[in-house]
């Protein structure tokens, strides 16, 4: 009896043990898959901070043309793309938009006033937010005949904000390949789009001190 007692104990013993090695097991992967997201979100906040340092130093001392021109440059660089650009609604004409900088196929280009409606930049200026298309954006937007004439097949783009939280503008990317659907080109041109919004509302109350100066 003593026998059976004894063996019964080592049983269970031996079970609690695996159920402890089991439980020690999976706290340990808990751990290093733990480990594993704040090494990577570390990295994605250096490489943040290195942007941030790229763009202050290519644009710390221009303002103005000379300031969008050198972002959109830099801006198709770091997320390597083949088209920047940096635009603003036209107060006088409602539902259009004037290029500020276009950066395509490695230099700048002219810039050109193009209509919102039937385009990806509608919704952005529309919805006031962030819009991604990663691919197939000629499909889903057919009567924007640029996106077709150019060979566009991802779109990115961040809305620009006045002090009264109107969209005024956008800042955006295009590639003729599937843009990563990750979140790292997203936070970078949002890292833009802020310091493309402090210019161009530090122009809109230059512009505005002029007038009132002239009056």
């Amino acid at each position: 009896m003593k026998s059976n007692d004894a063996r019964a104990e080592v049983a269970r013993l031996k079970a609690r043990v695996a159920a402890l090695e089991q439980l020690l097991e999976v706290q340990e992967q808990a751990v290093i898959g733990q480990a594993g997201r704040i090494e990577a979100a570390l990295k994605q906040i250096d490489g943040q901070s290195k942007v941030l340092r790229a763009v202050f130093e290519s644009t710390a001392t221009e303002t103005g043309d000379d300031f969008f021109r050198s972002l959109v440059a830099s801006l198709a660089s770091t997320l390597g793309v083949r088209w920047a650009f940096v635009g603003e609604v036209i107060g006088n004409r409602p539902g259009h938009i004037r290029t500020l900088a276009l950066w395509m196929d490695g230099g700048l280009g002219e810039n050109f006033e193009y209509a919102l409606a039937g385009t990806p930049c509608e919704h952005v200026i529309t919805d006031q937010r962030m819009r991604f298309f990663p691919r197939g954006v000629q499909q889903l937007f057919p009567t924007a005949l640029v996106l077709s004439d150019l060979g566009v097949e991802s779109y990115l783009a961040f809305p620009l904000f006045s002090d009264a939280r109107e969209a005024m503008g956008l800042v955006g990317v295009m590639h003729d390949a599937p843009m990563s659907e990750d979140s790292q080109a997203q936070s970078l041109l949002g890292i833009y789009a802020a310091r493309v919004g402090t210019e161009l509302r530090r122009l809109r109350v230059v512009q505005a001190l002029q007038e009132n100066e002239e009056k």
